[in-house]
């Protein structure tokens, strides 16, 4: 009997993340994205904030921002609701860590097979990502972190360093589309 192996292939297909260099900006698929939905349960928004802080070293975000904490981050993305996100693959299986953690205080659910990240750094981020959603990019601060569309997509746009550092997250589904309009984008802007 042949046998097969079995291996992972990122958001865009191949066994490596796609980057990409323009004038003034690096575009480029993080391929060491782990993602997890967390939501506290009913009364439990005061425990999960406490339990963050002391397991995650991270405060949970208020409304339109993320926080940053030495393993993880948060993101807010609704009342009672983040998303927990590592680039470590010591922490690949993210949800398992976050229910060991959050016990019975929070709903956990598994999502870095549902989602692509995109990191834009450079001078010239503004200027592309001004040209794909209606967000006011020059007046994001770092940690700012925003839910809008980019050629009809919903994502969430995160402002990791003002001004020369964003993270778009988008559906894996559409990772091909999401990243062939983010260099369309540059390619006009740049």
């Amino acid at each position: 009997m042949p046998e097969f192996k079995l291996s992972t292939s990122l958001p865009l297909g191949g066994p490596a993340p796609v980057s990409d260099q323009f004038n003034g900006l690096e575009m480029s698929e993080i391929g060491t994205f782990h993602l997890a939905s967390l939501a506290a349960r009913s009364g439990q928004e005061k425990s999960c904030i406490a339990i963050a802080k002391k397991q995650l070293g991270l405060s949970l975000p208020t409304p339109g921002h993320m926080a940053n904490g030495p393993d993880f981050n948060a993101i807010w993305t609704g009342p009672q609701q983040w998303f927990i996100e590592t680039d470590n693959d010591e922490h690949e299986d993210i949800a398992k860590i976050l229910k060991t953690a959050f016990g019975e205080k929070a709903s956990i659910t598994e999502q870095s097979g549902g989602w692509t990240r995109f990191d834009l750094s450079g001078p010239a981020c503004r200027l592309v990502l001004q040209r794909l959603c209606a967000v006011d990019i020059a007046a994001m601060k770092t940690n700012d972190a925003t839910r809008t569309a980019m050629e009809h997509l919903g994502v969430f746009l995160l402002c990791r360093n003002e001004g020369s550092h964003y993270s778009v997250i988008g559906p894996r589904s559409s990772a091909a589309s999401l990243y062939h309009a983010l260099k369309t984008a540059a390619k006009s802007a740049l």
